[in-house]
């Protein structure tokens, strides 16, 4: 896999083996909206994920050559913030989410939903589409519980 850092102005730390990025939620979201086109990554990282990167050379590949990796767990935004960046919050996936479909839906921006049962993708899409008149759900996908190939 190729790594890649299209991203020249990134700011952030290692916390374990994993970069994560240091940014607010106005910089997360403004993240989202232009890579959209652009099909750039996006990972949100917890400890879990951050353990894993220094245990499993594959994800620890994955991770690090993201776009933009967000401290989704408390604790990985506590140790950016005593690597160096003391105004870190935590930008958890549940909150990114919500707030990108409250920003698609004013711009008439496609979200996709992958993942995830399917009943629950749809109390999902239901949700979604009553809090934020206007988005527009592209598809959704709930993938078999195996491992994925290309």
């Amino acid at each position: 896999m190729e790594l890649r850092r299209r991203f020249v102005d990134r700011r952030g730390a290692h916390v374990l083996s994993a970069f994560i990025d240091s940014m607010d939620w106005a910089t997360a979201l403004a993240r989202i909206s232009d890579w959209a086109a652009q099909r750039e990554s996006l990972c949100i990282c917890n400890v879990h994920s951050v353990v894993t990167a220094g245990q499993d050379a594959d994800f620890g590949r994955v991770l690090a050559g993201a776009d933009m990796a967000t401290p989704d767990g408390a604790p990985v935004a506590w140790m950016l913030r005593r690597l160096g960046f003391p105004n870190q919050q935590r930008i958890n996936g549940p909150d990114l989410m919500w707030k990108y479909c409250a920003q698609a839906a004013t711009r008439g921006e496609a979200i996709y939903l992958y993942g995830g049962l399917r009943e629950t993708l749809d109390i999902l899409q239901r949700h979604l589409l009553a809090a934020h008149h206007g988005l527009k759900v592209a598809g959704m996908y709930s993938p078999p519980f195996w491992t994925l190939t290309d």
